[in-house]
């Protein structure tokens, strides 16, 4: 598995903090043959300790489409669990993309 890259969209000291702009934290992982759920539970992990918003997925070689819940417990001990949607081919577990989004009271 392979953390490529993440974003914080963070204002710049020049810009005012609003109550009402959401601050997202963004990234991909590429999970090199995702067709098993510990490869899975573990991306959802690595996301968690990052604390990212959401993130993408490649190589998640899972059949048709779905989604799922997970949770994990992230560094600070807070518990963070995650909508995951994935789609891939019908009939074989080749290539696939999917998401991972944060399931936030902040978030509507």
């Amino acid at each position: 598995m392979t953390f490529l890259a993440f974003a914080n969209l963070e204002p710049n000291s020049r810009q005012k903090r609003s109550k009402k702009f959401q601050f997202w934290k963004f990234g991909t992982i590429n999970l090199q043959s995702g067709n098993e759920d510990w490869r899975l539970e573990n991306a959802v992990r690595q996301v968690s300790n990052a604390n990212l918003t959401f993130c993408a997925f490649q190589e998640v070689r899972r059949l048709s489409v779905g989604n799922t819940i997970l949770s994990h417990k992230n560094v600070h001990g807070k518990l963070d669990r995650y909508e995951v949607h994935w789609s891939g081919h019908a009939r074989k577990r080749q290539a696939g993309v999917g998401i991972a989004i944060k399931i936030s009271h902040n978030i509507q």
